[in-house]
């Protein structure tokens, strides 16, 4: 699952935007990946939390390592507008 909020914060001129990654499965999935086609930011974004895939429309989350459940990938952006991120696939690992 994905959500995002308004931090209420700007940066470069941008509204911030706070998003979070969870796991609502007990299973740890890895390889997580979103649709993020077009994504843009002026606020870097770890790459170790989220990066482009091969291809450029998908973007890998925690760096294809499990996702647990109660333990959120959480990074931050900012863009004129929110962004959606798609769930796409992930490997399930139980």
């Amino acid at each position: 699952m994905v959500k995002q909020t308004a931090t209420g914060g700007w940066a470069h001129g941008q509204p911030e935007y706070a998003v979070t990654v969870s796991n609502m499965c007990g299973c740890p999935q890895s390889g997580v990946q979103v649709a993020c086609d077009g994504f843009d930011t002026t606020l870097a974004v770890d790459p170790a939390k989220l990066r482009p895939a091969a291809g450029g429309n998908l973007c890998l989350v925690n760096s294809g390592d499990p996702v647990v459940q109660g333990h959120d990938i959480t990074f931050s952006y900012a863009w004129s507008s929110q962004f959606k991120f798609t769930p796409v696939s992930s490997t399930v690992k139980c």
